[in-house]
């Protein structure tokens, strides 16, 4: 048991695997959270944007962005640039 729902007794029947969306679907769905530039390492980073990108999936900036070589680079024919960028305020620690 994963969750407090698997606790309550009430199981669903099996949805036939004819009715369910295709995996090639089903991982565009998938995003990273949100790692600044910076709380990471650069090859950390890129290996997300880069993993996302090969499933057409999404990975997101961070608040710090990213490094600007990514933003035409390729890894065999893959973009290496996060699809969802974070801009932030640049007004850190002002209250």
């Amino acid at each position: 048991p994963l969750f407090l729902r698997d606790f309550l007794g009430h199981k669903r029947n099996p949805i036939d695997i004819e009715k369910v969306e295709p995996v090639e679907n089903i991982v565009k769905h998938f995003v990273t959270g949100a790692m600044s530039f910076g709380a990471i390492s650069k090859e950390t980073h890129e290996a997300l944007a880069l993993a996302m990108n090969k499933l057409g999936a999404r990975s997101n900036t961070g608040e710090g962005g990213e490094d600007s070589d990514r933003i035409t680079g390729t890894y065999q024919g893959i973009s290496l640039c996060s699809k969802t960028k974070q801009i932030a305020s640049g007004r850190f620690g002002v209250t």
